[in-house]
């Protein structure tokens, strides 16, 4: 037992001896406490005047004092809470975040948010665990987008800036929002925005199922010009029951108020001649004229046509034909003008032969309509 004694007295010196000062305690006087260990650093003074001093020496009493900027008491809040000043306090930056790996992470361990660099991608900010990112806009404050090289907002997102209490994002005086080759896309509402003077914006109605613009106050809708191009020939023979076109044709909406302009190119023998007319939706009335349609006398000589002011309703079956074949080619032009009732539906140029013949009588490509909406 003697001997046992011994040979542990013997090899503790050994084991102090191949500690460093940070995997062990040093007694030491206030005085001799090192000026700049690294963070963490303990030593036990042993000369200190409460069980709280670190400093001022001149005592007896024994402290734990651990180094986090100063020296303090272990038992400090700073040597557990301050950790994150304390390096800022030395070094001023945090240079080890050079990845998502190694990123400074600040939340509860669960969610949060994270920066880094990335040695491709650059300065990075990401949620710690991927997901969808959240901005909030606090009440009572808005959201900037600032240059600060001209000392301005570029955008401004305000939650409460209209009356309906929705909110905007608005483009700076000066500034300008430029769209990809994708385009933007609209989502369509029933509310539309407020419409006063001065006021300039754009919106899609879903009771219209169109754009509407609104205009220093004044709003209308923007179906616009709508050119309507025939892709194909398309042809019938023996046959003086007005048939569908099925290119030229459009969707008219109820109440509507549309110009059309049609441009025919068809082929017919001096036998068939041509007639044409439109189907309307229910109720739906209006006016064409056309003065350049050959007669049905004239074989589309260019040298007499037919004038025509009637209904939209009603057919007109004394057009000209000079032959079958593209070589025999007419063309004639109706205007017209066509008010919808409260029953929408298609409006559709149609056509025939005004003779039945057994020879073919085409419409051909390059036949078009062009519709504008005008209210």
């Amino acid at each position: 037992m003697f001997y046992l004694l011994l040979l542990v007295l013997c090899l503790m010196p050994l084991q102090a001896m191949g500690q460093s000062d940070a995997e062990r305690l040093i007694a030491t006087p206030v005085a001799s406490l090192p000026t700049e260990p690294e963070i963490g650093t303990a030593r036990i003074v042993t000369d200190g005047q409460t069980e709280a001093d670190c400093t001022l020496g001149g005592g007896t009493r024994k402290v734990l004092c651990v180094f986090n900027v100063t020296w303090g008491p272990a038992t400090s809040a700073v040597a557990s809470s301050d950790t994150l000043q304390t390096v800022f306090a030395r070094g001023k930056n945090i240079i080890g975040a050079d990845s998502r790996e190694n990123a400074m992470c600040v939340g509860d361990g669960v969610s949060g948010i994270c920066f880094y660099t990335d040695a491709t991608d650059g300065d990075m900010i990401r949620p710690l665990v991927d997901g969808n990112a959240r901005s909030y806009i606090w009440p009572g404050f808005n959201w900037s987008l600032y240059d600060k090289e001209n000392t301005k907002p570029m955008m401004i997102a305000a939650p409460n800036a209209i009356s309906q209490g929705v909110g905007t994002v608005t483009m700076q005086p000066g500034e300008q929002f430029v769209f990809g080759d994708r385009g933007a896309e609209f989502t369509e509402g029933t509310t539309p925005p407020p419409c006063a003077a001065g006021n300039f914006n754009l919106y899609a109605d879903s009771t219209t199922n169109a754009f509407w613009k609104c205009e220093n106050g004044v709003q209308t809708r923007m179906d616009g010009e709508v050119i309507i191009r025939k892709t194909a020939d398309e042809f019938l023979n023996a046959n003086v029951t007005l048939q569908n076109d099925d290119h030229l044709v459009f969707a008219a909406l109820a109440n509507g108020i549309y110009s059309i302009r049609a441009f025919i190119v068809y082929d017919s023998s001096t036998t068939a001649d041509f007639q044409y007319g439109w189907t309307l939706p229910a109720g739906a009335t209006g006016l064409k004229a056309g003065t350049n349609a050959p007669t049905n006398t004239t074989a589309c000589s260019g040298t007499t046509v037919t004038g025509v002011y009637n209904s939209i309703t009603q057919t007109n079956n004394s057009v000209g034909g000079a032959g079958t074949g593209t070589a025999n080619s007419c063309a004639f032009v109706i205007d017209a003008t066509v008010f919808i009732s409260s029953t929408p539906g298609n409006v559709q140029f149609r056509w025939a032969q005004a003779v039945s013949d057994a020879t073919d009588t085409y419409v051909r490509t390059g036949s078009w309509m062009q519709v504008r909406k005008l209210n």
